[in-house]
């Protein structure tokens, strides 16, 4: 049986990519940061490792990696979080970063996969340079960096895969949707709702 680490395992899109592979029988490893209720969440047979991957040293990070064929990063900060200015240096702290080493000590143990969840904001970037996401916005610039951080580490070694998800909507067992708190707002205004 393929084993595989889910990195954010208690978010939204780790949670359901973690269900997915032990319904497609792959033996999971998740990893997350400390919070109560979250043992309860998956299956039989999910190990769950509760610890802040940022504060392992690369030895115990590689003890995690260890046997393991594949990597699935869903963790890090999104554009929902407003940091203090100036953003980038923030944004690449919590999301480039943590994701260059993760890679970095997955190829030296010799993971042949690596999926990085990624942003829609890229994409977008793509699309329509006129936005500016390469050069202004702190952001989806780091967002681009850490794809290419991503690849570049794993380069020649193992395959780096970057999924560049869509605005995403759903929930995970005993927690409110990402989106709750616009859906409440929309549901206690006065009159019609007007999208523009």
């Amino acid at each position: 049986m393929r084993e595989v680490l889910v990195v954010g395992a208690t978010g939204m899109l780790g949670y359901h990519a973690t269900t997915e592979l032990v319904r497609r029988g792959y033996a999971v490893t998740g990893v997350a940061l400390p919070e109560p209720g979250a043992a309860q969440l998956f299956p039989t047979g999910v190990e769950l490792v509760l610890e802040d991957l940022n504060a392992m040293s690369d030895g115990q990070l590689a003890n995690l990696l260890a046997g393991k064929h594949a990597v699935v990063y869903a963790a890090g900060f999104d554009d929902r979080v407003v940091p203090d200015s100036p953003a980038a240096h923030f944004f690449y702290e919590v999301n480039v970063r943590p994701v260059q080493r993760v890679v970095r000590v997955a190829r030296a143990t010799r993971v042949s996969r690596f999926v990085l969840y990624g942003s829609h904001t890229v994409e977008w970037g793509e699309v329509w340079p006129e936005l500016g996401f390469r050069t202004r916005n702190g952001y989806p610039r780091t967002r681009f960096v850490q794809e290419e951080v991503a690849v570049l580490e794993g380069e020649g070694s193992m395959t780096v895969t970057v999924l560049r998800l869509p605005y995403v909507f759903g929930t995970t067992p005993n927690r409110p949707s990402l989106w709750q708190v616009f859906v409440d707002r929309v549901a206690a205004q006065q009159g019609d709702v007007v999208v523009q």
